[in-house]
């Protein structure tokens, strides 16, 4: 995964606002013009309710987000307005999850949600699921890019999407259309999307803003599941999209958990891009004014944070919300133990949460090397107890643990390949790694040590890891060619419970498994 995906960019957590203006001799300001507002959201995730910010600093126990809150905000709105949501939309939360969607899909009907991306995370429980979610909703799956091979003709879409839709919002015709990042084989369960092809979204889109405009849409807008290049990062991002395809007005973009408190505009084709951080714990408010010629004259943006204290919850939503997590509650209410320290997560490096997953796996197995993606590390626990909801908001996934061995050469090659980028993204168990992010792609690592002896290469050891890396998630292939693979069936959320039962009270701290060198 890229450094941004699951995180919330840095940001000051106060409501900003940014404004642009553009110049034009033949339309001053205001003059002429209608205006609309679109909301935006992205990567909820199924995080229906209000819960604690453990990300805040100054006090972690404060309430944000949840769709009571996101009510508050948009049935106060007096201009026309449109609901658009960038994809991520139902899955990776206890009520999202626990729910099969039910909750997330019921309160976007109710608030009137008018389009929605895919995201690589709606197939989280199959495609199967997917389409009887997409049956039942008032709005449409927007996925341009995706099309189905093998067991259909080539280059039809899957019947639960369709590439575009057209609103009308305040007698502006909008033209939306969706796309879903290329990568989604390797950030979900590849075998949830093996008969799907993901096309390179720059290709699809050209012909979309033709056809929109076509059909008389005055304003274009793309809901993109395509992400934000951070620095150090490299693929084809939304800004990339911006800057090769004319005619797009606006991106609302999704995927990489990224907070754009001020937007980006592309300097050749005047593109605005947005996006809203993730788990609903803020949302965008764009505010549009349009000329006679159907052009946007000036936008104010508001990227307002969703503190319960400061955002008074819709009492009728809530009542929907109320039944969901009060289920979800009761049935995640156990006391599994105790933490004296904040059990923090990152995708940057070596983690204290990390650790402590990865040593799970190692000992319920017995392994020799345990490994964890960093992405399927979705949240920290703050010290004090812990319960069942707290473990399952760390691991949502239903992800089990998986056996293999592997040749010392090989581990190397999945540590290298974990180097690979800006960013570290496997934790560990049972061995330490030095490197050198300044030498070679495939030749950063310097030092490899299982227990306390040097790695061989020859040598057979017992890896541990999940079921999402065995199948050769994020890009990991080596794992695909490893001998005696085995599912153990155990989900590793139900292993860690018993693990932390078994060593409460915890206090664990970082340990130097992986170290940087510096030249």
């Amino acid at each position: 995964m890229k450094k941004a995906f699951g995180q919330v960019a840095v940001g000051r957590l106060s409501v900003i606002a940014s404004v642009v203006l553009i110049a034009s001799a033949a339309f001053p300001l205001w003059a002429a013009s209608r205006r609309l507002v679109i909301y935006h959201t992205n990567d909820i995730h199924g995080y229906i309710s209000a819960r604690e910010a453990f990300f805040y600093k100054e006090n972690p126990k404060r309430m944000i987000g949840g769709f009571a809150a996101f009510a508050g905000v948009i049935k106060k709105e007096e201009l026309p307005k449109i609901w658009i949501d960038s994809g991520d939309f139902f899955f990776a939360s206890p009520e999202g999850n626990l729910t099969n969607g039910e909750s997330v899909l019921t309160l976007a009907n109710a608030l009137g949600l008018a389009a929605m991306a895919v995201g690589n995370h709606e197939f989280d429980l199959g495609e199967r699921r997917l389409g009887a979610l997409a049956k039942r909703a008032q709005f449409p799956f927007l996925a341009a890019n995706v099309m189905v091979r093998k067991y259909k003709t080539e280059g039809e879409r899957p019947s639960y999407v369709q590439p575009y839709v057209i609103r009308d919002v305040g007698g502006v015709k909008i033209g939306i259309f969706g796309l879903i990042t290329p990568n989604t084989p390797y950030v979900t369960l590849p075998k949830n999307v093996r008969y799907l092809k993901f096309l390179r979204p720059v290709n699809v889109a050209a012909n979309l803003v033709k056809d929109l405009r076509s059909q008389g849409a005055e304003l274009i807008v793309a809901a993109s599941h395509v992400g934000w290049a951070g620095d150090g990062e490299d693929f084809e991002d939304d800004k990339y999209l911006a800057s090769h395809v004319p005619g797009i007005d606006i991106i609302l973009g999704g995927h990489t958990h990224t907070r754009l408190d001020r937007p980006y505009q592309d300097p050749a084709n005047k593109t605005i891009i947005i996006q809203s951080g993730s788990y609903l714990t803020a949302v965008g408010r764009l505010e549009l004014r349009l000329g006679e010629d159907g052009k946007i004259s000036k936008f104010e943006h508001l990227l307002k944070d969703l503190w319960i204290d400061e955002t008074p919850e819709d009492p009728q939503t809530l009542r929907v919300v109320t039944p969901f997590k009060d289920m979800v509650d009761r049935k995640l209410a156990e006391v599994l133990g105790e933490t004296k320290v904040d059990l923090t997560s990152s995708r940057e490096g070596e983690s204290v949460l990390g650790n402590i997953i990865a040593d799970c796996m190692r000992e319920a197995v017995r392994a020799d090397i345990a490994m964890q993606n960093s992405g399927g590390i979705r949240s920290s626990i703050s010290a004090g107890t812990v319960t069942l909801r707290h473990l399952y908001n760390v691991l949502p996934f239903d992800n089990t643990i998986y056996t293999m061995t592997l040749t010392g050469s090989q581990v190397k090659e999945v540590l290298e390949a974990s180097l690979s980028d800006a960013v570290i993204r496997l934790q560990t168990s049972g061995l330490i790694f030095r490197y050198d992010m300044t030498r070679p792609k495939g030749r950063r690592l310097t030092e490899v040590m299982v227990g306390k002896k040097p790695i061989l290469v020859t040598k057979n050891y017992t890896v541990a890891t999940n079921n999402f890396l065995a199948d050769g998630g994020d890009g990991y292939k080596t794992f695909l060619n490893g001998s005696l693979r085995k599912d153990t069936k155990t989900v590793l959320r139900d292993s860690m419970a018993q693990w932390i039962k078994k060593h409460t009270p915890l206090k664990p701290a970082l340990e130097g498994r992986m170290t940087a060198q510096r030249p």
